[in-house]
């Protein structure tokens, strides 16, 4: 079932947020001298770019 309008303008939204928080999380992944926060925020990198991931497929299929 294809979506509607809406709900590809909320994709979008919600696929730049992620956007800016990987950007921002991997600044300070690579700012911070602490190796345990350096690794918290390298690991919500990766939690975030999975969410990315994931809703982009929804606008395009084939990236599956």
């Amino acid at each position: 079932m294809p979506l509607t309008q809406r709900e590809l303008l909320d994709l979008e939204e919600h696929l730049k947020l992620q956007q800016l928080m990987i950007k921002q999380l991997s600044f300070c992944a690579t700012a911070c001298n602490d190796p345990q926060l350096q690794a918290m925020c390298q690991n919500m990198v990766d939690k975030h770019q999975r969410a990315y991931n994931t809703m982009a497929k929804y606008l395009n299929p084939n990236l599956q």
